[in-house]
């Protein structure tokens, strides 16, 4: 903020010399940065300044191009862990029902925003266990399991990666079909190729069996068995919406079989009796939700207090844009 003042107001400013101008006008510099801060903490998350005189051009125009504030592209980028790595540090192991419960919740949060038009790589694929279920199915069939609680966090999220990998190609398969969405209403961009080697079958079995697994871990324990069963009920819901699925689209792996495309008839009935038992899963999501992990006060817009999200681990996929 400056405070101008000018002598000999009779004459125009733009007819001064550099010279006169210098000697003409006189500033007083004030400190508003404590006011700048104070009202800054007023505006809430994606709320910009707009006045008649002061439009997003201003705004972008105030900070220098190729600063980090300006650009998410221009923080440096760094090296993250592997899924390997993460398995072979026992990640999985230290993870407690509250901490996969959150990161289910969390991961099926990332699905919903990917469906309502956000990238895939700034949503799903931020949990670093999504990006390859085959690695992560490998990986933790190389850990031994040393007790009963080291059977949920990879059970549980093996079976949610294999599943969600036939689901994001099933709907992305579908919505480019029907070519019928905007860009801003469906980001068909996918440049992590995540793929199940397993087949539709194989994956609706292994969902199955997680679901046993921890179904029987919560009645040896029945302190544990509350969050497991919400667990539990992720897990049938997710294999329920790909029953749905399998009696609506021409599996993954017939796609582009023109036989099979010719012969497949949807099956609306089967399908309606397993979105059924989804949205009755579903139901109670709401209710055991706060039985997961909380976040820290503040920290829940990108999910990096769970150990398996890791918000920029795909930034050097993204376009030039304001950081997210």
């Amino acid at each position: 903020q400056m405070e101008s003042s000018c002598e000999g107001h009779g004459s125009d400013p733009e007819d001064l010399t550099a010279a006169e101008r210098e000697v003409e006008f006189t500033e007083e510099r004030v400190d508003i940065t404590k006011e700048f801060a104070a009202a800054a903490a007023e505006l809430s998350l994606g709320e910009m300044v707009l006045a008649g005189k002061f439009t997003l051009q201003e705004a972008m125009s105030a900070i220098e191009l190729m600063d980090p504030k300006m650009d998410g592209g221009c923080v440096k980028l760094r090296e993250h862990s592997t899924v390997e790595d993460v398995v072979a540090e026992g990640w999985l192991r230290g993870m407690g029902d509250d901490e996969v419960l959150a990161t289910v919740d969390a991961t099926l949060a990332c699905l919903a925003s990917w469906l309502e038009g956000a990238f895939i790589a700034q949503t799903l694929h931020t949990n670093l266990l999504m990006t390859d279920p085959d690695v992560l199915s490998a990986a933790c069939g190389c850990q031994p399991e040393k007790e009963d609680r080291d059977t949920v966090p990879g059970r549980t999220l093996t079976a949610l990666a294999h599943g969600l990998a036939h689901l994001v190609l099933l709907i992305r398969h579908t919505i480019g079909t029907a070519s019928v969405c905007e860009d801003e209403d469906f980001a068909m961009q996918m440049p992590l190729q995540v793929t199940s080697s397993l087949s539709f079958d194989e994956t609706q079995e292994m969902i199955r069996d997680a679901e046993k697994s921890l179904h029987g871990v919560g009645k040896a324990n029945k302190a544990r068995a509350t969050v497991l069963a919400a667990v539990i009920d992720r897990l049938v819901w997710l294999r329920t919406i790909l029953q749905a699925m399998q009696h609506m689209v021409i599996p993954r792996h017939n796609m582009y079989d023109p036989s099979q495309g010719n012969t497949f008839r949807p099956r609306l009935k089967q399908a309606a009796e397993s979105l059924t038992a989804a949205v009755e899963c579903a139901t109670r999501f709401y209710d055991t939700v706060e039985l997961g992990k909380m976040a820290p006060v503040g920290q829940d817009g990108d999910y990096g207090w769970l150990r398996c999200f890791i918000p920029d681990l795909n930034r050097r996929y993204l376009p030039p844009a304001f950081p997210r």
